[in-house]
């Protein structure tokens, strides 16, 4: 069974051609300098004008659950896994699935990077990694 793809819009377009690219796109406001990733071209804070930059990816998991149920058949092959919320160092949050380690050993603070999955999709699925 084929799990659902994100979706690409006109405001996220720059994310997914960096996704597929292995790069985490951020937006940052170019007055205030708060980064975020609403798909907007104007800061959420401050309402002025952002760009897209590069963001290493890096964060750490600020909490967690162990998904093991799911209704949806293409995800019945990963169970258990686990979907974190990882607060990036430049201060935005995402929650993402976490791949390449045993659920029962992911924890909060944990440092993780973020990568991209080709599965055959139309779309780069972000996920994190644990460093």
């Amino acid at each position: 069974m084929i799990r659902p793809t994100p979706i690409r819009t006109a405001g996220t377009s720059i994310f997914f051609d960096g996704a597929k690219s292995g790069k985490l796109m951020l937006q940052h406001c170019l007055k205030c300098h708060q980064f975020n990733l609403t798909g907007y071209q104007f800061c959420p804070n401050c309402f002025n004008p952002t760009e897209w930059i590069t963001s290493e990816g890096l964060g750490r998991i600020s909490t967690f659950s162990i998904v093991t149920e799911t209704s949806h058949l293409g995800f019945e092959e990963l169970l258990p896994y686990v979907v974190a919320e990882v607060t990036l160092h430049e201060g935005p949050t995402l929650s993402l699935r976490v791949v390449g380690c045993n659920p029962e050993s992911v924890a909060i603070g944990q440092q993780v990077q973020m990568g991209f999955l080709n599965e055959g999709a139309s779309e780069a699925t972000p996920i994190w990694n644990v460093i």
